[in-house]
Order: structure tokens, then C-alpha cells, then sequence
């Protein structure tokens, strides 16, 4: 199952990603486990308790504690596979964002032309979340991160 996180301060704009990320994943025939948080340090507090996500789809301008660049330098502390991509208005954070490898970065408001863009970072983190599992006999094992890896039986 896909992991997919989306981290958007303002309610209605998460929302609207959440059902756009539900419908393209479901046009992919693909089930996927969306959690949706409005600051960087709950999104953090999720991942430590129950391990990475596949995919994330950051806002950079977040309120209150950190912002999306700040989420993702510590983001890439502990987890380097995730497929991160910021959506913003602001694009003045191009430059930082470099550092924290993002897989792309989309304008704010996701017009229908945009959501090609998001469909692509889907396909692309939903490959590589299957390259970096594998199937071991009955069980498949599934690397959180380096030097740690989930082994559980496999069912269809």
C-alpha cells in the first residue's frame, strides 16, 4: 500500500488535494493510504511513530512552526526515498529547495492543466515506492530506511 502524505496549512486547499490525489490514484487503480496535515511538525511526529511515506505533497508557505523547506531539510535526516514535491504561490523558495532533492515543485492554485504535473509525481513515486520493496518468497520486505527494513507476509 502507498503512503502518501499531504502537509497544506490552509483546510480547504488540503482538502481540494486530498480528493485530486484520491481520484488520480484511483484512475491508476491504485490504493493508497492519504494522511493530511496542516503543519510540517505533525507530518514529522506521523512519520517517526509509523515510518516513512512514499510520497508528499509539501506546501512551502506553512503557518505557524516551520515552513516546507525547514520540514523537508529534516525530512531528509531521516529518509532520503520519499518523493517530495512543493506546491506553492510563492516561488521565491526555488533556490532553497534544491537542497532537500524535491521531485518538482507546481505553482499554487492546481488548475486542471497543473494536475498532469501531479498525476506524474504520483506515477513516479508509486514506481519507485514498488522498486524500493521487493518480494522475498511468501513475504515481502520493505526498506523504511537505510539499515532498517519491515518484513511481513504477502497478500493479495
Amino acid at each position: 500500500m502507498i503512503r502518501l502524505g499531504i502537509c497544506e496549512d490552509v483546510y480547504k486547499e488540503m482538502i481540494y488535494c486530498k480528493k485530486l490525489v484520491d481520484r488520480i490514484m484511483a484512475k491508476l487503480s491504485r490504493n493508497a493510504n492519504v494522511y493530511s496535515f496542516q503543519s510540517g511538525e505533525d507530518l514529522l511526529m506521523e512519520i517517526e511513530a509509523t515510518g516513512n511515506m512514499d510520497i508528499l505533497l509539501v506546501d512551502i508557505e506553512l503557518l505557524g512552526g516551520m515552513n516546507g523547506v525547514e520540514f523537508g531539510r529534516k525530512l531528509r535526516e531521516i529518509d532520503n526515498n520519499a518523493v517530495m514535491k512543493f506546491i506553492s504561490s510563492h516561488d521565491q523558495y526555488c533556490k532553497e529547495v534544491i537542497d532537500v532533492q524535491p521531485y518538482a515543485f507546481i505553482d499554487k492554485p492546481i488548475s486542471s492543466e497543473r494536475r498532469s504535473s501531479v498525476c506524474l509525481c504520483l506515477k513516479y513515486g508509486i514506481s519507485k515506492a514498488i522498486r524500493d520493496r521487493f518480494m522475498c518468497g511468501q513475504h515481502i520486505i520493505m526498506r523504511l530506511r537505510p539499515g532498517m527494513c519491515f518484513m511481513g507476509n504477502y497478500r493479495k
